[in-house]
């Protein structure tokens, strides 16, 4: 099990990386951190809510807590927290981008978040490309009744053609 001692510091160890990640003052990623994460209007009322699970002996709550259950990554058989992380984590940034004095991009945040709550693998993938392309699908057989079964689409990077091939 874990105790309120590691939850602090691993709620530290989070703020203190979110800011060496992004470069900003401890205090200041402190408060984004706080309330774009875990939804706390201060950094203090996180290690507050904390105390007073462990007082009341009630850890269950930390798991069945909107955000702070985040917390309990890697500590806890943590897919289900996972997956709610995945569906939060574009709110998480967007509140943090709402706060912040300086523009960082959205993927970026998402991915700095990944990272800081122990998801380097979800991280790494998370990249805008900046490339601008549409695609102009066509039927691939004409014989069929219904001519969208199979579509074809031409496509040209860096010299190579490539068919993209899709169907129902």
């Amino acid at each position: 099990m874990f105790s309120l001692y590691q939850l602090k510091n691993k709620l530290n160890k989070q703020a203190k990386e979110f800011a060496e990640l992004l470069e900003f003052p401890d205090l200041y990623a402190q408060g984004l951190w706080a309330r774009g994460v875990y939804n706390c209007p201060h950094f203090s009322d996180t290690h507050k809510y904390l105390s007073e699970v462990f007082e009341k002996k009630k850890l269950d709550s930390i798991l069945k807590h909107d955000s702070l259950k985040y917390l309990m990554i890697n500590e806890y058989d943590d897919q289900e927290i996972i997956e709610s992380l995945h569906k939060e984590i574009e709110s998480m940034a967007n509140r943090i981008e709402s706060l912040m004095l300086v523009d960082i991009e959205t993927l970026e945040l998402v991915s700095v978040i990944y990272q800081v709550l122990g998801l380097p693998e979800n991280a790494k993938f998370i990249v805008n490309t900046g490339a601008d392309f549409r695609l102009e699908w066509r039927p691939y057989f004409d014989a069929f009744d219904d001519p969208l079964i199979v579509q074809y689409a031409d496509l040209k990077v860096h010299g190579c053609y490539f068919r993209l091939i899709a169907c129902k």
